[in-house]
């Protein structure tokens, strides 16, 4: 007749006939001076945790522990399990930290954790303080979460892709939120030290009455990169702003990428049939001057009235055409956007 911890291997579906105990873990490890290796089965229900002759632990928390390993993609993780048979006279140790046991030997801890393989040693003492059972648990922790780049400073116009200064020099304060270290940082391609809670600030100096672009880059230690950028209006005499268009529309056909008022480029895929597209704009400020250049139209261009509900028609030649959109308001900088025109396959 199968020993308890036998038949319990069995109900848990463990290949192999496991032989009856005759004398207890604690015995053994006196006559041989060596603890006993710990068996760390697959995550059960709880239901099937029978009682064994021997102590033995099993794992209810995280998911996926295969023996005794586990990938996980957090820094840190909970651990829940229970150890049988342990009654008051043993003691669980995962760590550096003693786990308290309950009455039926449930147990729960936090276990923190460093990028790449973490070995932890889980160990089970008696009362004399001699190992009864020790194991190592092996824990790899992967990150493929890309940094968060955030800026708080300066603080948005319209939307949160346009910014506008009167000054000379903006000043960005942010932070980057990742789960691993960050490795670098880069403004424009200039390394830029972080703060110990990972908070930026950089200086940068603006171009006259145009759109200044300002790149940023983070590196994790996982080598997770984020690419971002934040687009900058430096206002002087002559303003940029009231030039910009807040919506540009084009029927039929798909603007990629979609419109945003700071971005000059785009492309425009319509329908292998189409022979004729309608745009429309709309500025932000007053009615600015919007003409239309490309696609056969004459040299100086034609003229579209601003508004959504007045859409302007152009026919559209055979092959890749490029349309020019250009916007200004009085003695306001004109602002540029071209669209390259190609048809879907």
């Amino acid at each position: 007749m199968k020993s308890p911890i036998a038949m319990a291997a069995l109900a848990l579906g463990f290949a192999g006939a496991i032989g009856s105990t005759t004398a207890t873990a604690q015995e053994r490890a006196s006559a041989t001076s060596q603890p006993v290796a710990l068996t760390i089965p697959a995550p059960v229900d709880p239901a099937l945790m029978v009682e064994t002759d021997e102590p033995t632990i099993f794992w209810i928390e995280p998911d996926g522990i295969v023996g005794d390993s586990l990938v996980v993609d957090a820094a840190e993780i909970g651990l829940r399990g229970r150890l049988t048979n342990a009654g008051d006279s043993l003691s669980l140790q995962i760590g550096f930290e003693q786990v308290e046991l309950d009455a039926n030997g449930f147990f729960e801890t936090d276990l923190t954790l460093r990028l790449g393989g973490n070995e932890t040693r889980v160990r089970v003492t008696d009362l004399d303080g001699s190992v009864v059972l020790q194991r190592p648990l092996f824990v790899r922790y992967v990150d493929d979460g890309a940094p968060d780049i955030r800026v708080y400073e300066p603080v948005p116009l319209q939307r949160p892709q346009i910014h506008r200064s009167i000054r000379a020099r903006m000043q960005f304060h942010g932070r980057v939120f990742d789960e691993s270290p960050i490795e670098t940082f880069t403004l424009n391609d200039q390394q830029i030290e972080l703060s110990d809670d990972n908070r930026f600030t950089y200086s940068v100096l603006l171009e006259d009455g145009r759109i200044n672009t300002v790149y940023m880059e983070a590196v994790d230690a996982a080598g997770n990169a984020t690419r971002d950028s934040v687009k900058v209006v430096r206002e002087t005499g002559l303003e940029i702003i009231p030039s910009l268009l807040s919506e540009l529309a084009v029927r039929p056909g798909r603007l990629s990428p979609a419109f945003i008022p700071v971005e000059q480029y785009y492309t425009l895929t319509i329908p292998q049939d189409a022979e004729t597209i309608e745009i429309s704009t709309t500025s932000f400020r007053g009615v600015p001057t919007v003409r239309l250049f490309g696609a056969g139209l004459p040299a100086e261009g034609a003229a579209i009235q601003p508004g959504a509900s007045r859409p302007f028609p152009i026919r559209i030649p055979p092959g890749p055409q490029t349309l020019e959109i250009r916007s200004s308001n009085g003695q306001a900088t004109p602002v540029t956007y071209t669209i390259q025109v190609r048809r879907s396959q």
